[in-house]
C-alpha cells in the first residue's frame, strides 16, 4: 500500500468511547442513504447498529473500531472510522476470517488520505492479531477497494437489501515482507 500523506492518528474507539454516538450517527445516516428501498425499520436498524457498536467497547480484541483524528486531543473532531469484526457466515472459510466494515470518512476529510490511513491501521491491527487475510463486502465501492489491492472473491446477495454484493479478500503482510 502506498505511503499515506495524511499525518493524523488512528486509535481504538475504546480509548475515547464518548465518540460512539458520533460514529453511530455517521454510520446510520450512510446506511439510510444506501438502503432507501430497504424494508428494515430505520429505528430498529439504529438500535441494532448501536448494540453492535457497543460490542466494540468490550475487552475482546474483536470486534473493534478504529477512529481517525487530526491529533490526540479529545477536542479534535473524529474524521473517520473503520471496524474489524467476525461475521456469521454459512461459508466456513469466510466465517473464520476477519472482516473489515464500517469504513467511513467525513465528507470534509475525503481525498486527504484518511481512508487510506484507516485501511493501513486496520491491516496493521489484523497482523498484530495474527491474521494474514481480511475480507469485506460492498455493493458501492468496488473500484475503491480494487485500487487498494483487494481482490473480488465472491458475488452474493445481501440479506438486508437483496442487492448483489461483492466479497473481497486481501492477503496482508508486514511491511517489507
Amino acid at each position: 500500500m502506498p505511503v499515506v500523506d495524511w499525518d493524523g492518528i488512528c486509535f481504538d474507539l475504546r480509548d475515547q468511547p464518548s465518540l460512539i454516538d458520533t460514529l453511530l450517527l455517521w454510520l446510520h445516516a450512510e446506511w439510510l442513504k444506501q438502503r432507501k428501498d430497504s424494508l428494515e425499520n430505520p429505528a430498529e436498524a439504529y438500535a441494532k447498529r448501536r448494540a453492535q457498536l457497543q460490542e466494540h467497547l468490550s475487552g475482546a480484541a474483536v470486534p473493534m473500531t478504529l477512529v481517525a483524528k487530526e491529533c490526540e486531543t479529545h477536542k479534535a473532531p473524529p474524521l473517520g472510522c473503520v471496524s474489524l469484526t467476525r461475521l456469521n457466515s454459512r461459508n466456513t472459510r469466510l466465517a473464520e476470517g476477519l472482516w473489515l466494515s464500517n469504513l467511513f470518512v467525513t465528507p470534509t476529510a475525503r481525498g486527504r488520505g484518511v481512508g487510506d490511513a484507516l485501511l493501513q491501521s486496520a491491516e496493521q491491527t489484523a497482523l498484530r492479531l495474527g491474521e494474514t487475510e481480511l475480507y469485506l463486502y460492498t455493493d458501492i465501492a468496488r473500484s475503491y477497494y480494487i485500487s487498494k489491492g483487494w481482490q473480488e472473491c465472491l458475488m452474493s446477495k445481501s440479506h438486508s437489501s437483496g442487492s448483489s454484493v461483492a466479497v473481497f479478500k486481501k492477503v496482508i503482510q508486514a511491511s517489507g515482507a
